[in-house]
């Protein structure tokens, strides 16, 4: 392995589709009205975020390992790929509900079901073309932040942000295309499944 695909890899970890909720919570919070929540408030939504979307997934996984339904941890083999998504699916709806049972805002909660749909379209897509999930992911995040730019939910600046995460969605793209993972119309359509699908989801909260 080379080094452009040493860093390809460690982004692709970084931006993973487990990881993407809590960078995307955590930054609902820190950029809207919610940053005035006591600390504690805020780390106790992140962590459950955390375990709801990334721990729970990966123990999933590794399950599924054991148990011979998945070969790959990396999910790089299409047809391994269905049970997976359905656990993540399950996993976001599961925070989501989380989310709402703690009074969270609409438009916090209806993103993770925004990602559930997109991981469900992906599922289906699947069964016929291997279509990004990192694109999906990352896609919601940047659909997230233009959404709150858009409503005047941010507390704060925003053009940095989403320019952050434009940059972010182009260099996690990059990093798929590097590994050999997905063509550039894989990620394309994962990225605007992910965009499209979490944007819908959070017109039903204003």
């Amino acid at each position: 392995m080379n080094t452009l695909q040493h860093i390809a890899r460690i982004i692709s970890a970084i931006f993973s589709p487990m990881l993407i909720p809590v960078y995307t919570v955590a930054l609902g919070i820190k950029l809207t009205y919610l940053y005035t929540l006591p600390s504690a408030t805020v780390w106790t939504v992140i962590g459950w975020t955390f375990l709801f979307t990334a721990i729970v997934p990966v123990l999933g996984i590794f399950l599924m390992m054991k148990l011979g339904i998945v070969t790959d941890s990396g999910l790089n083999r299409q047809r391994e790929r269905m049970w997976p998504y359905i656990l993540a699916a399950l996993c976001y709806v599961g925070c989501g509900l989380f989310l709402r049972h703690l009074h969270a805002p609409a438009w916090l909660y209806m993103f993770l079901v925004g990602g559930a749909v997109a991981g469900i379209v992906n599922m289906v897509v699947n069964f016929k073309w291997k279509i990004s999930g990192h694109g999906a992911a990352i896609g919601g995040m940047l659909a997230f932040l233009v959404f709150l730019a858009y409503n005047g939910l941010n507390a704060w600046p925003m053009d940095g942000w989403i320019f952050g995460a434009i940059l972010a969605t182009g260099i996690t793209g990059t990093s798929r295309l590097i590994l050999e993972r997905h063509t550039l119309l894989q990620v394309a359509a994962g990225t605007v499944n992910g965009a499209v699908c979490v944007w819908l989801a959070l017109m039903f909260a204003v």
